[in-house]
């Protein structure tokens, strides 16, 4: 079963969950969320991770406009309050904050000192943002949305990264 911890950052602190897996130490991977927060499929997807032998956080993206989202329906309503804080997220920022969860994970005793970041949507383009201005062991980013934004940052990219687009999705063209 996963648990929360909290780890320091520059101006507070921030939520992270984490799935351990049977053996360690272990390679770790941050898993980045879409605008629906740290919710069940992420933490679904971190469990999955802990599985095939990661160990996987799921930090808190959103914890400095809104603590501990965790949205699971997908109405409307919830659409709404996770785009309304996309579109007000600081990527600078918040790429500073995931390095700060790589470096917990290069930390770990649990870990081997490998950390790789992954995410979704959001989540996809912080795992390219941070590849991009960090060091990172492996980055892979599903249908990051608004990546097209910063692919100035492509040419700094020294961390190998793969990039999945879907040719159907309906917000994000390939």
């Amino acid at each position: 079963m996963g648990e929360y911890r909290q780890l320091d950052a520059v101006g507070g602190a921030f939520g992270v969950y984490i799935e351990w897996p049977r053996t360690t130490p272990a390679p770790v991977v941050a898993v980045l969320h879409e605008v629906f927060g740290v919710n069940e499929d992420m933490r679904q997807s971190c469990r999955e991770f802990a599985e095939q032998g990661f160990i996987a956080v799921c930090p808190d993206l959103f914890w400095r406009q809104e603590p501990g989202l965790d949205l699971n329906h997908w109405s409307d309503e919830e659409w709404k309050k996770g785009l309304a804080l996309y579109e007000a997220y600081d990527f600078d920022q918040g790429v500073l904050d995931v390095v700060t969860v790589v470096a917990m994970g290069r930390s770990l005793p649990e870990g081997n000192g490998q950390v790789g970041v992954m995410g979704y949507c959001l989540g996809g383009l912080m795992a390219f943002l941070t590849a991009a201005r960090s060091r990172v062991d492996a980055a892979v980013a599903y249908y990051g949305g608004g990546t097209q934004n910063y692919l100035g940052d492509a040419c700094i990219l020294r961390s190998p990264m793969i990039m999945h687009l879907g040719t159907q999705d309906e917000f994000i063209s390939p």
